[in-house]
């Protein structure tokens, strides 16, 4: 760094923090440095395209067997709403596991486009769309976790604080039992529930999601040559080795230096080489379709540069929306911008 510039493609940032009254206001701005130029330092493993697909074939042998339950408490006059199971990849306790989610179909008879919206990280219950059902879509909201999605608050917080507490890491040492390996495999499961539905249109099949949700919209458009076309907002996972070259990784950071400046307990060669295959970056390399990307500057949960570094490899045709100050959030206008990518994506009125 020099003068306010710097010598390689990436990112500077002032913050300011000033006391005022008694209370502590917080301020930032961040500079780009030819962004587009950013190289992620994730590498990509020679058999990334083979255990991937040994994973989806363990996938197929298990059935789908989904059951439905009305919920007419969030049914509207022009959509049904569902709690859905389905059944996914490994056992829990001996019994089968399940991603569960909710169900949104349009009441008209027709054949209708469908959307997967994937979850940003956390423990919580969700309740569909609605409102994106209504303009004729069928939608399926899931959760990640393998427990109902329809339970009271009380229990996901509890869970969050115990059972779930720092799932992001469990088993980083093993790419076949990480966390994400069942998260990212019950992701192409929802699309093979999806794309079974008998009101599928048979063609469309968007997939959505920010943050961890980001991530995992990637992913699964990498994976799934049924996905047609995917949102991700400030993706998650982003060249998660960058922090051990002196640069922002993406969340959640579990290369970056301790508050003393020592390594991470988590930088050993067995999890660093099992991130390769869960890392952003390599799933962005094999998107092959059409893709609406968001992020802010300001974003110190998915930094910039990490995002770039996935943003820059995808060959496939991209578009992305930066918000100059935004952080890690969810401002109206990006909602906005994000229902007008799908109506016109999906040819929705």
């Amino acid at each position: 760094l020099d003068g306010g510039s710097m010598e390689e493609p990436g990112f500077l940032r002032c913050k300011v923090k000033a006391t005022i009254g008694g209370k502590l206001y917080t301020s930032a701005a961040t500079a780009a440095f030819a962004p587009e130029k950013i190289v992620p330092f994730a590498t990509d493993p020679e058999d990334f395209d083979a255990f991937w697909s040994a994973g989806r074939e363990a996938l197929a042998k298990v059935p789908v067997q989904s059951r439905l339950t009305l919920m007419p408490e969030l049914c509207t006059e022009l959509v049904d709403t569902y709690h859905v199971r389905i059944r996914t990849i490994g056992e829990s306790w001996g019994g089968p596991v399940y991603v569960y989610g909710i169900l949104n179909v349009p009441k008209q008879p027709g054949r209708y486009p469908a959307v997967l919206k994937v979850p940003g990280a956390g423990v919580r219950p969700y309740t569909g769309d609605t409102g994106l059902a209504a303009k004729g879509v069928i939608v399926l909201e899931i959760g990640i976790h393998g427990f109902p999605v329809n339970l009271p608050k009380e229990t996901y917080d509890s869970l969050r604080t115990s059972a779930l507490n720092g799932y992001w890491g469990f088993n980083l040492d093993d790419r076949e039992s990480f966390y994400y390996r069942r998260v990212i495999l019950s992701s192409i499961r929802s699309v093979d529930f999806l794309a079974a539905h008998p009101l599928w249109n048979g063609r469309d099949i968007l997939v959505l999601g920010a943050s961890q949700g980001g991530f995992l919209s990637i992913a699964t458009a990498a994976l799934d040559p049924r996905i047609t076309a995917l949102q991700a907002t400030h993706p998650a996972m982003c060249d998660l080795v960058a922090p051990l070259h002196g640069r922002a990784g993406g969340w959640p950071h579990m290369f970056r230096p301790n508050w003393d400046g020592m390594p991470s307990r988590h930088a050993t060669p067995d999890k660093i080489r099992v991130t390769s295959y869960y890392d952003t970056v390599n799933f962005a390399r094999r998107v092959k379709v059409p893709g609406f990307y968001i992020w802010g500057y300001n974003d110190e949960t998915c930094p910039p540069t990490s995002t770039h570094a996935a943003f820059n490899v995808i060959t496939a045709p991209k578009t992305l929306a930066v918000e100059l100050e935004q952080q890690h959030s969810y401002p109206e206008e990006q909602n906005l911008a994000i229902n007008a990518w799908v109506d016109e994506v999906l040819g929705l009125k």
